[in-house]
């Protein structure tokens, strides 16, 4: 499949499951019984999920068609595919996530594995995934490496998100809790 042929993520779910997957899902199923989810070879526990943010806030597994049903009529840039991203199809369920929201590009950039600095991307995810399990509510100060960054951490139910540009769903296997959202104002990464 070429991603970056495809102008919306409803055209390249249903060539997908048209094609590949219609035997082993029922129809109208993407979010509850399988989903899309893209990592990088630099941070492979960092697992995006191709998701909308009230899925991810949803207390029991529905299907995104069945209360959102234009959530898909976005381009698949929007959640960060390119032609280049690897897929995986996801169908354990309930998948322990965790949400990342910014208005940073440059938080973006490394969200969605588009920095060319492996070794900053490698940085920036082993810290998410230490602070995403941190008892404190938020976090400003310099990090292991020399980097800083100011963060937050709330219950996903009670974050604004629409005072947010970027916002992105993970899952990973360093999660302790579920439900989490991270409101990243700012990371600066030390020179290397």
């Amino acid at each position: 499949m070429r991603l970056g042929s495809y102008q919306s993520l409803r055209t390249l779910l249903d060539d997908l499951y048209m094609e590949y997957l219609k035997d082993k899902y029922e129809p109208f199923t993407y979010g509850k019984d399988w989903l899309l989810g893209t990592t990088s070879p630099e941070f492979p526990n960092a697992l995006q999920l191709i998701v909308s943010w009230s899925w991810f806030l949803k207390p029991d597994i529905q299907s995104l068609s069945s209360f959102e049903p234009e959530w898909s009529a976005s381009s698949p840039e929007v959640y960060g595919l390119s032609s280049y991203s690897r897929l995986e199809i996801i169908d354990k369920f309930p998948i322990r996530s965790y949400g990342v929201a910014t208005n940073d590009p440059y938080i973006v950039s490394l969200l969605l594995h588009k920095s060319r600095d492996g070794k900053v991307m490698y940085a920036f995810f082993s810290k998410l995934s230490k602070l995403i399990n941190m008892r404190k509510s938020s976090y400003t100060g310099e990090m292991s490496w020399g980097d800083h960054i100011n963060i937050e951490k709330h219950k996903a139910k009670l974050v604004d998100v629409a005072s947010y540009k970027f916002k992105f769903i993970y899952t990973g296997n360093f999660i302790q809790s579920d439900k989490i959202a991270l409101i990243i104002k700012s990371y600066s990464p030390r020179s290397w």
